[in-house]
């Protein structure tokens, strides 16, 4: 993003907040200053992830976090920072810091509001990538949506920008030819979507959107790519006591330098019911074309199924079931140990937890957490045994 329309849409979220917090809303009575600390203890026994001669460790991990959301009778406001901090017994050298300043803002008026976002992270963990290095790395996430309702539509118009920073010269295999590191992987997408949602039934809306979007990476050694996105959905109550948010659609994405195009089908879809009040099951499904470290591809294409059940015994005793099934798939063909195909993961995620509130709004939490990737190449496959206890204190 160019710096004038990085520094404006800057300027936009501080004159949404300064009018959403100087508008003449009269703040409404409850807490608005949120902070909250926890400590967890973890046994890890793959920390690095490897198919074998795995290393175990204990990891103590801090988190700290402040959430500032005044009441207001008009508008929203949510100011947030989380710190995570991992130290690791044995093995300091893995030791991470890892912190996330997210802001939001929507603005209501008479038939339209205005919606503004950023999140910036700086982060060395993996969550959310295909990398068992832990890489350090800045993100920034920045959105602004303009949305007029009329009697029986919604019509939305979304601007979202990402920025990707790496802050690593390590090598990551070769690309056409040229030999890559994580920071040829710095990039900047920029994405609009135009958006009808028609209102056909009393608390559930149909979805039509068209997204155009285009990805570049400042080095101009991995392949640049566009795509345009037809997409359909629902947003609203799903049956009796459920919600749905989710779109399923056809993304076309073509790349400069690269031969195999993404054609295919993509989705993002969340299913909430809530059978009772003690109970309540989430469903995520996602499919899309993700950036990634490895040699000779221009992306990967993932598929995500993940299910998360809830249970509340009491009030103060509650349970969570979790699972998850993921595919990746690459186009190139690669040749890893004299071995050469496509290369394919599939990855399993199983958990449970117990969490139990006492008074004062203090948290005790015991989980037990399994991951595995089959791959193509055995050389990505790993297995991982997660035993925690988390303790978390708001104040």
């Amino acid at each position: 993003m160019p710096y004038y329309l990085s520094k404006s849409l800057h300027l936009l979220i501080m004159a949404g907040v300064f009018v959403a917090c100087c508008a003449g809303d009269a703040l409404a009575e409850g807490a608005w200053l949120k902070p909250v600390i926890a400590v967890s203890e973890q046994y890890d026994d793959n920390i690095f992830l490897t198919p074998s001669n795995t290393t175990s460790d204990t990891v103590t991990t801090v988190t700290a976090g402040v959430l500032l959301e005044p009441k207001l009778s008009r508008h929203e406001l949510r100011i947030g920072y989380g710190g995570l901090f991992e130290f690791f017994a044995d093995n300091s050298g893995q030791n991470t810091d890892n912190h996330r300043v997210q802001g939001e803002a929507v603005l209501n008026f008479n038939q339209w509001r205005v919606e503004l976002s950023n999140t910036f992270s700086a982060f060395e963990n993996r969550t959310g990538t295909e990398d068992t290095a832990r890489i350090p790395r800045l993100n920034n996430h920045s959105g602004i949506g303009v949305i007029y309702q009329f009697n029986k539509m919604d019509l939305g118009l979304r601007y979202k920008y990402r920025h990707e920073d790496y802050r690593s010269n390590d090598p990551i295999g070769d690309f056409l030819g040229q030999s890559l590191t994580y920071q040829d992987l710095d990039s900047d997408e920029n994405s609009a979507e135009l958006e009808l949602a028609l209102k056909l039934w009393p608390k559930t809306a149909l979805l039509l959107s068209g997204r155009y979007g285009k990805l570049s990476y400042d080095s101009g050694r991995k392949s640049d790519s566009d795509y345009f996105d037809i997409l359909t959905g629902l947003r609203g109550e799903f049956f009796t006591k459920g919600e749905i948010e989710g779109k399923i659609g056809f993304r076309s994405q073509d790349y400069e330098s690269f031969a195999a195009d993404f054609d295919e089908i993509i989705f993002l879809i969340t299913l909430t019911e809530n059978f009772t009040p003690r109970d309540t099951l989430t469903i995520d499904l996602e499919r899309t074309t993700n950036t990634t470290i490895e040699q000779e591809n221009a992306y990967f294409e993932g598929t995500e199924l993940a299910i998360a059940y809830i249970h509340k015994f009491t009030e103060r005793i509650a349970a969570k079931l979790r699972a998850s099934y993921r595919i990746n798939d690459y186009p190139a063909a690669i040749t890893v140990g004299g071995q050469t195909g496509t290369r394919k993961d599939k990855i399993w995620l199983a958990g449970i937890g117990f969490n139990y509130t006492l008074t004062g709004g203090v948290e005790i939490s015991l989980a037990y957490d399994f991951g595995q990737r089959d791959s193509k190449f055995d050389t990505n496959d790993y297995d991982n045994n997660l035993v925690s206890l988390r303790v978390s204190l708001p104040f």
